[in-house]
């Protein structure tokens, strides 16, 4: 190691933030001309010297030093290069001071920040029935049978991720600062607080999501994502890369089932055939008495606040017969 004239009184008032100007610029200049290994050997000598109340006082600051730098040379390159020195000088001070505080009982401990793997959890139901999973952040999650759900014990501070494979139901507690994430081979489900079906099927490589109560955000890999509502569904085929949006069908009334006349009609023991006469003025759609059927079966019917097919289903009930409504008319049929 480089020979150096810095005693144990020098590195005390450095760690206790008293060294002039002068002395941390020569101390900052041999320090980086030093080697890791020649800086680490120089740590372990002179480590022990220092007490833990001296220990406890924080090194220079980092962003002063950073301006003294900068000030010796404005070149970027020579900058960054004595950040990365002082860095190095620094951080393992920072270690040291945490291992020996630690170690005395009457003094604060430093604390070094740590990582600490979070737990991974991997759930599959293998019954026939569904399986509710209740995660840390009281969502629930309603596995069918053959699903696999993998996510962590305890969901990150920024994000709520998890994996599927198979078919789920999501009733997803909402939090406006953490999203909900469901990855399902190429595909991510992000909402804040909603509830939606995922079904990501492994052998026919497709995966459907669709939405129950709020909006729903679909996304494969880094395209756009889509956003959907209630009853609204995404499908993505995995051989072709496509995702589309399927919208739900609105199922509109035939208007010859939902209407209702302003008057109403009353049989009692009347032939089909006068019946049926009578209703085509009524509701005022053609009735076909298809062959087969007797033309004098009685029926007795009243037609007041209902549709021509609640009177169909009244007459089907009262003769053998059968009925089918298209378009613009109506056809009766042998049972």
């Amino acid at each position: 190691m480089k020979e150096q004239e810095f005693n144990k009184e020098f590195l005390r008032r450095f760690t206790d933030n008293e060294l002039s100007e002068p002395e941390y610029e020569a101390l900052m200049q041999w320090l980086s001309s030093l080697s890791p290994q020649e800086q680490q050997s120089f740590l372990n000598e002179h480590i022990q010297s220092l007490t833990p109340a001296a220990l406890q006082t924080p090194s220079p600051d980092f962003e002063l030093l950073r301006d003294k730098i900068e000030q010796q040379d404005n070149s970027r390159r020579t900058v960054r290069l004595w950040l990365g020195r002082v860095a190095a000088v620094l951080i393992p001070f920072a270690i040291y001071a945490g291992v020996i505080n630690s170690q005395n009982n009457n003094q604060p401990v430093v604390r070094i920040a740590s990582s600490t793997p979070v737990r991974m959890l991997r759930v599959t139901n293998s019954g026939i029935n569904t399986k509710i999973i209740l995660l840390e952040d009281s969502s629930k999650v309603t596995l069918s049978a053959g699903a696999i759900l993998s996510y962590p014990e305890k969901f990150a501070a920024t994000k709520r991720e998890l994996s599927l494979i198979g078919k789920a139901f999501f009733d997803v507690k909402h939090e406006t600062a953490r999203s909900f994430v469901v990855s399902s081979g190429d595909v991510k489900t992000t909402v804040l607080g909603t509830s939606f079906w995922i079904n990501f099927s492994v052998e026919t490589k497709k995966t459907s999501v669709k939405v129950k109560t709020g909006k729903v955000g679909v996304q494969q890999l880094t395209e756009p994502a889509i956003f959907l509502l209630p009853g609204e569904s995404a499908l993505y085929n995995q051989i072709s890369g496509r995702l589309s949006k399927i919208r739900p069908e609105k199922h509109l009334l035939h208007p010859l089932k939902i209407a209702q006349p302003a008057t109403a009609l009353s049989f009692n023991e009347t032939s089909i055939k006068s019946v049926i006469i009578e209703l085509e003025k009524q509701y005022q759609v053609k009735i076909v008495l298809e062959t087969g059927i007797d033309p004098a079966l009685k029926l007795s019917l009243n037609t007041r606040g209902k549709s021509i097919a609640t009177v169909m289903e009244e007459i089907k009930n009262q003769v053998p017969v059968s009925y089918e409504i298209s378009a613009a008319s109506i056809h009766i049929k042998p049972q």
